[in-house]
């Protein structure tokens, strides 16, 4: 049985990505924004049909949301499956962040953004899609660097979900718009900054006034600038 914390925390983050995607389609910035996050051959017609349910709150399509054990998704926060057209949210996420709403919601966001690449693209877009759309939703900016990073990084697993596998795109963990900044100034313990800002797994192998290189909560070694970019992970 899905724990009720849980439960009301995803449904409040629902409503906060529903929201967020109404106001995001009235943006000057959108069609520049798709291009951004899924390319330039997206199919504009799917796209504007997208556009047109956002905003007039018309979520009919939204897909089925399953709180799942992370391990049961590689140990991701989140993933979405083309195969089932489901997002798939970590229960162990919903409980870390269950007064935290809007970091669920962001997370749901990624997840629909990767729903929204399978609607509009013949094929799945480079990179992490989900997480520059999510975003750009949510007004932010990226360095062409973030860019850059985001689009080489892959996302792609195959989980056994009830006895089935399945293709997933999945959250990796890593916030390339967290600020590092505060980590290094002597008045925060490293390692607790690190845990809050990326996840409890995270761990710090070294620091320094330039760079942090940590361990992601899916055991990838990730280089990070002072000023929150992710400049490699391996």
């Amino acid at each position: 049985m899905t724990n009720p914390t849980t439960f009301s925390a995803l449904n409040q983050a629902i409503a906060t990505s529903q929201e967020l995607l109404t106001t995001y389609a009235f943006s000057d910035e959108l069609l520049g924004d798709l291009t951004t996050a899924f390319g330039s051959e997206y199919n504009r017609d799917a796209a504007e049909d997208l556009v047109t349910q956002w905003q007039t709150e018309d979520f009919n399509s939204f897909p089925e949301i399953e709180i799942r054990n992370s391990a049961e998704i590689n140990g991701a926060n989140g993933a979405y499956s083309v195969d089932t057209n489901k997002i798939y949210i970590a229960e162990e996420y919903l409980l870390t962040n269950a007064d935290n709403i809007n970091a669920v919601s962001d997370l749901v966001l990624e997840e629909y953004g990767h729903y929204v690449d399978a609607q509009i693209n013949p094929v799945d877009a480079f990179g992490d899609e989900g997480d520059i759309f999510a975003g750009l939703v949510q007004g932010q900016s990226f360095t062409d660097e973030q860019l850059q990073q985001l689009k080489l990084e892959n996302d792609r697993a195959v989980v056994a979900i009830d006895g089935s596998e399945i293709s997933i795109e999945q959250n990796n963990g890593i916030n390339v718009e967290a600020n590092i900044g505060f980590q290094l100034d002597g008045d925060t313990d490293l390692q607790e900054a690190v845990v809050l800002t990326f996840s409890p797994e995270a761990m710090v192998l070294t620091a320094s006034q330039e760079v942090v290189v940590l361990i992601s909560s899916q055991g990838a070694v990730v280089l990070i600038s002072s000023q929150g970019a992710v400049v490699m992970t391996a």
